[in-house]
């Protein structure tokens, strides 16, 4: 081969080197761009470069189909999305107890199906409602604003001795008295427009009997009565409803006014008793005469007029003592009984000392004024001359002279 020809091979050969040398550089190259995207695709975010043009910044996502591993439990120490809602048709735990310092929401109404307590008055303004709770107006004076609208019925008069004559009401309500002595009120009703009251008082809450009871004046027209309420006991005033015309409840103005205070007696020196203490042991005066020095101070207070048939209508009286004729044919007699100072007599004759009915039965003159009752006994059959006392006024026992005569 000629040295050109060799020449020319060997510059071939050389180019061919060079060549191989140049295609492994570039590999080198790839390798390392091959090891940065791996190392940007398994290092943290600390060694990325924040401005860097990455593929896993750019082109890879979280895949949104796939659910969290639910056996992995969420880190305890991380406090949930406070903006996050939870998810309002899951029922929370029925066996975790609300917190008892959380008050409940005070815009929301309690279950209207659940009763109140029992123990709670529904209504605190309905004061009076039953004779149970009546309104104290013992010290008297002038209630404005008063009112039987929404109110119960719960009492009526019924005509019973002493009351007002109506066997149907309306709505009423209850006032009370309780003097410490013997006191005389006078109670009125004035109405407001048509409302059309009745008015009675009662000396207990189940009892039948009235102290006092009013006509029936009217629509709109006041109403008035006047009793005496014992010492130490109660008397319930009742502001009802007539049911014939008018508005059977409604408001009103109540006045009560008292009238007259019998000062507490003073407890009397012990009197030798001397008979007719009791009907039992009464002091027979048969024979008619003039008995001076009488008294009825020391003795118990056993009787009363009752307010029966013949007799006087006093339910409370004073002390008293028992006389008694039992003539052997008929006989009529006249009894009088002169009191001294300020005491206030009563009188009345029965023949059956238990029983309230009586043969006569004197008026009430008043303190100081003698009492007088004519009766006629029959033969064997006892007649009870029971002196008595008033405690509307004056003074309910004292002395005084007692004359039995036989009338021709």
């Amino acid at each position: 081969m000629s040295l050109r020809a060799r020449s020319s091979l060997l510059l071939c050969v050389l180019i061919a080197l060079f060549g191989l040398v140049g295609c492994s550089d570039d590999g080198e190259t790839k390798n390392t761009d091959s090891d940065v995207a791996v190392q940007e695709d398994v290092g943290g975010v600390d060694d990325v470069d924040p401005g860097a043009d990455t593929e896993l910044e750019h082109d890879v996502a979280p895949d949104l189909d796939v659910d969290p591993d639910p056996d992995v439990d969420l880190d305890p120490d991380v406090d949930p999305d406070p903006d996050v809602d939870p998810d309002p048709d899951v029922d929370p735990d029925p066996d975790v107890d609300p917190d008892p310092d959380v008050d409940p929401d005070p815009d929301v109404d309690p279950d209207p199906d659940v009763d109140p307590d029992p123990d709670v008055d529904p209504d605190p303004e309905l004061v009076g409602n039953l004779c149970a709770d009546a309104v104290d107006v013992t010290a008297g004076g002038t209630l404005e604003d008063q009112t039987t609208t929404g109110y119960t019925d719960s009492d009526v008069p019924a005509g019973a001795e002493g009351c007002n004559f109506a066997r149907h009401s309306g709505p009423d309500r209850f006032y009370v008295v309780s003097p410490a002595v013997d006191t005389e009120y006078k109670v009125t009703v004035r109405p407001e427009g048509n409302f059309n009251p009745m008015l009675y008082a009662r000396d207990k809450c189940d009892g039948d009997y009235c102290l006092a009871g009013t006509q029936f004046n009217g629509a709109g027209v006041l109403e008035s009565i006047t009793f005496l309420a014992e010492g130490g006991k109660s008397a319930y005033i009742v502001v009802d409803g007539e049911l014939t015309a008018g508005a059977s409840h409604g408001d009103f103005t109540l006045e009560v006014e008292i009238l007259k205070e019998t000062p507490i007696e003073p407890e009397p020196e012990p009197h030798p008793v001397s008979g007719g203490e009791t009907c039992e042991d009464a002091v027979d005066v048969t024979a008619g005469g003039i008995l001076p020095a009488q008294t009825t101070t020391g003795y118990a207070d056993d009787y009363d007029a009752g307010g029966g048939p013949g007799c006087n209508a006093a339910r409370y009286s004073g002390r008293d003592r028992v006389y008694v004729v039992s003539p052997a044919v008929e006989t009529e007699y006249k009894v009088t009984v002169t009191p001294e100072g300020n005491y206030n007599p009563m009188l009345y004759a029965r023949t059956d000392c238990a029983s309230n009915s009586c043969v006569a039965g004197t008026q009430f003159n008043g303190p100081g004024v003698l009492e007088s009752i004519t009766f006629t006994a029959e033969p064997g059959a006892p007649v009870y001359i029971i002196v008595d006392g008033e405690i509307t006024a004056g003074v309910s026992h004292g002395n005084f002279e007692l004359k039995v005569e036989i009338l021709p």
